[in-house]
């Protein structure tokens, strides 16, 4: 890399499929833009500099080559739509404390990173299908300045196992949210999610379907998130068995939701 670049423009090696390397961006770099590296089926890694401030939409798409761990720099504050849809090599992911946003499909299935998933607090924004299809996580932790959990975010992340907590500051959980998570066994509700199975359009889903073992939901919130029409959070819960809430809400539970 000469010096004094500061930018990889739009799509400036897209469909470069004779790089076979691992790739190492210098310090300097502050943008990646849209499709940079897209389709650069056999890089073998990526290496991303401190200086970076911005992953523009599809930079690595089907990257399918990568390998080992992809680590974003928390002077990235935003990694846009699609970033590393379908980078399925990377093994491990690690989001550094200072991203903020995460764009829709911007994981979409990385089926190869393993281990939890753990978002730093500075995140307050996760897009529509991030994480959809990320079969090899173990474990999810949310940020706690989660401002709700978008449609489709951890769908069929089959992988991820026992507890999930949405945080207090979240207000909505989308329809399809964790749909297919089969070894989600605990769900905590945040005391301020106001809708569950939020919809857009004409999708009318629960959160939770398919997480069929799930066994236990916590309500924090004294007061029973709204369900989108003709929704229930329950719907294709076999294993489920106890479900919490607050005290002296029970009655406001039970008129909501059904005994």
């Amino acid at each position: 890399w000469g010096e004094g670049i500061k930018e990889i423009g739009d799509y400036a090696f897209g469909n470069c499929s004779s790089l076979e390397q691992k790739l190492i961006l210098p310090d300097g770099i502050a943008g990646i833009g849209e499709g940079a590296f897209y389709f650069c089926e056999k890089l073998q890694g990526a290496e991303l500099p401190k200086s970076l401030n911005v992953i523009g939409k599809q930079a690595f798409y089907n990257c399918t080559g990568m390998k080992g761990e992809l680590r974003i720099p928390g002077t990235v504050s935003e990694v846009k739509d699609n970033a590393f849809a379908y980078c399925k090599g990377f093994t491990s992911l690690v989001l550094e404390d200072g991203i903020q946003t995460i764009g829709e499909s911007c994981f979409y299935s990385c089926s190869g990173m393993r281990g939890t998933l753990t978002m730093p607090d500075s995140i307050h924004s996760v897009g529509n299908s991030a994480f959809s299809g990320c079969i090899g996580f173990a474990g999810l932790r949310l940020s706690e300045e989660l401002e709700k959990i978008a449609p489709n975010t951890f769908s069929a992340c089959t992988g991820i196992q026992g507890e999930v907590v949405i945080p207090d500051k979240a207000s909505s959980v989308g329809y399809y949210a964790f749909y297919g998570c089969k070894n989600i066994t605990d769900v905590t509700v945040g005391a301020n999610v106001q809708k569950m199975n939020e919809i857009t359009g004409y999708y009318y889903y629960s959160s939770f379907e398919g997480c069929s073992a799930l066994k236990t939901i916590r309500f924090k919130g004294l007061t029973p998130p709204d369900l989108c029409r003709y929704t229930s959070i329950f719907t294709t819960l076999p294993a489920l068995e106890t479900i919490y809430v607050p005290a002296g809400a029970w009655k406001a539970y039970s008129d909501s939701y059904g005994n």
